[in-house]
């Protein structure tokens, strides 16, 4: 480290900053629910080792309820598709569980010796011990990775393009708080497979062969589509037509290699065979049930740019990343294989119906990436202009990401899910008030004075029955809750003026966090019994535990014909309460 100092020291800087947020600012393991480290989809990678190790319930996991009810990892179970035979098979591969059970099988020792937490494969050590252990998993990668850096680039490339990775990209967020996301360790992975396979063309033997065997059918396992990294194995050191000529007969020549390496990729695949022959009765079994890829139109627009995950919104320093690849092709160095992967990995992860679940699914193609991103760096650090602008736009893509990771766990900003409009006054910011914070669910905000105000409603009926009518401090209020979902469909005057703004006194005892629950007040729009526009803002978003509030929310009146309003509370299937009191409506002009 001490030879190649600036890569060295930006290392340990990118270490500094991943145990900051892992161990300091948001330590997943300290949480509870959703947040906690076994939780939503680390809880589906994990599920088999509780299943196989503790209870031995691997074909219907019956212990998944009591502990989702008692751990509460996610708002229900969604990780098990039930099988014609009976079975429930898990829907991810088992690669993350092997990669898991190292540290499993530490906290589990420790919970049967000391008695002091449950050995139930969700308390508290579980968590601690998965948590650090992909912490070291992410610590691992950015060592090879930066080893691969310096086989082709110079110390200060070397050292600037870790840098952007460790701390400008997204790669920080699922290496130091999501960590135990399958990205992580695949990052990891890449980082070995590429030194591997250096390796092997140095001098070719069978030892080399089977471990890239073992190595792509491990990153298999964890994710099918990572079957897409033979194509490193393939075209590694090729820039040409007669250099991949040249590769065919050379894999031609090994056959011997070749098999070994399929031997060592079908290794890791039998166990998920296995697996799904045991549970279900068949040796494949597509378990993602409803959710594929649409390959003759791919998401990329929605993918790459969309408010609601944009991979490049969030992450803008892959934009640089993209444009890196001007210089790296004209550099001839490993172009088949960097350009075939990281282009085909993308038009792939933009086929998937789910489109929306962010641009995580691009930190493990990093490794391969950078190859374009440390060419930007190394043409502009020879020209004295560029490299000023450089770094600029590197400190200000550094500046995003830092936001977009604090923002992510517990920061004042929504970044996911949020309409343009919201998106538009919050990029980049740290502190937003109520009227910003509806603009989440409602692009319809009119910042002036309005004018012509004409009161079109003003009531404190919610409900067609009084049972769940309340005083509370001298006023009425009507309660929604589990049982009782709806408020009445209450018809408001038409207007002609050019705006609408409803008022309603909301008062909660405790918040709803999960997005999907928190109640909706909604405006609708009709012209012949068919509804011509809706504008909705969700209650929890602004109110907090033990409060009480006025909340307002405008919608813009639809330029086409309309000839009625509705206004109507849902609870969107929530378990919280929450009372409303008056209701009033006002129509006016800009």
């Amino acid at each position: 480290m001490m030879k190649n100092s600036f890569s060295g020291y930006a290392l340990l800087c990118c270490y500094a900053v991943m145990l900051f947020f892992g161990l300091q600012y948001y330590p997943k393991w300290t949480k509870s629910g959703s947040e906690a480290t076994i939780s939503w989809d680390v809880q589906g990678y994990y599920t088999y080792l509780p299943a196989f190790l503790i209870y031995k319930d691997y074909h219907q996991c019956h212990f998944r309820d009591s502990f989702n009810n008692i751990y509460q990892s996610s708002p229900d179970y969604q990780h098990l598709f039930p099988q014609p035979n009976g079975g429930s098979v898990i829907k991810y591969p088992a690669g993350q569980a092997l990669l898991m059970s190292p540290f499993f099988a530490i906290a589990h020792t420790y919970n049967k010796v000391s008695k002091k937490y449950p050995a139930d494969g969700y308390s508290y050590p579980y968590q601690l011990a998965i948590g650090l252990g992909y912490l070291f998993y992410a610590f691992i990668g950015l060592f090879l990775f930066r080893i691969i850096l310096l086989k082709y680039f110079s110390d200060v490339v070397a050292g600037i393009t870790i840098l952007c990775i460790g701390i400008g990209s997204n790669y920080l967020n699922y290496a130091s708080v999501d960590q135990c996301m399958s990205h992580n360790p695949l990052f990891t992975l890449y980082s070995v497979l590429i030194l591997m396979v250096i390796r092997y063309y140095q001098k070719p033997n069978i030892s080399k062969a089977f471990g890239i065997g073992l190595i792509t059918g491990l990153m298999t396992l964890i994710r099918p589509t990572e079957i897409l990294s033979l194509l490193i194995v393939l075209l590694w050191g090729i820039n040409n037509w007669k250099q991949f000529k040249d590769r065919i007969v050379f894999a031609w020549q090994q056959w011997q290699h070749i098999i070994v390496m399929i031997i060592g990729f079908s290794i890791f695949i039998s166990i998920q065979l296995a697996y799904w022959k045991t549970v279900s009765g068949h040796f494949v079994v597509y378990s993602y049930n409803d959710q594929g890829f649409n390959w003759l139109h791919p998401y990329f627009e929605g993918f790459l740019t969309s408010v609601r995950c944009g991979w490049l919104r969030y992450t803008p320093i892959m934009l640089l990343t993209l444009l890196g690849f001007v210089p790296f092709i004209f550099k001839k160095q490993n172009t088949w294989a960097v350009v075939a992967f990281c282009f085909i990995n993308l038009y792939i992860i933009c086929c998937w119906d789910i489109w929306w679940f962010g641009g995580r699914a691009m930190v493990q193609s990093y490794v391969v990436m950078s190859f374009a991103l440390a060419a930007l760096i190394e043409w502009c650090w020879s020209k004295r202009i560029f490299k000023y602008i450089l770094v600029v736009l590197l400190i200000s893509t550094a500046y995003i990401n830092i936001w977009w990771t604090i923002n992510a766990h517990g920061g004042k900003v929504a970044i996911m899910d949020v309409s343009k409009a919201y998106s538009k006054k919050t990029y980049g910011k740290w502190y937003v008030d109520d009227n910003i914070n509806k603009l989440q669910d409602n692009a319809d905000w009119f910042e002036a004075n309005p004018n012509n105000i004409d009161t079109l409603l003003n009531t404190t009926c919610y409900l067609p029955i009084d049972t769940n009518k309340k005083i509370i401090d001298g006023k009425t209020y009507c309660l929604l809750n589990n049982t009782i979902q709806f408020s009445s469909e209450i018809q408001v005057p038409t207007t002609d003026k050019k705006w609408i703004r409803t008022f309603v006194a909301c008062k909660i005892n405790q918040k709803e966090w999960n997005y999907w629950s928190m109640t909706q007040l909604i405006i609708r729009f009709y012209y012949q019994d068919k509804e011509v526009k809706s504008n909705m803002i969700r209650v929890q978003r602004i109110l907090n535990d033990n409060e009480t509030k006025t909340i307002s929310f405008d919608a813009k009146t639809p330029s086409e014909k309309f000839d009625k309003i509705v206004f109507t509370v849902w609870n969107a299937n929530g378990e919280k309460e929450i009372f409303l009191g008056n209701l009033k409506i006002i129509a006016f002009n800009d």
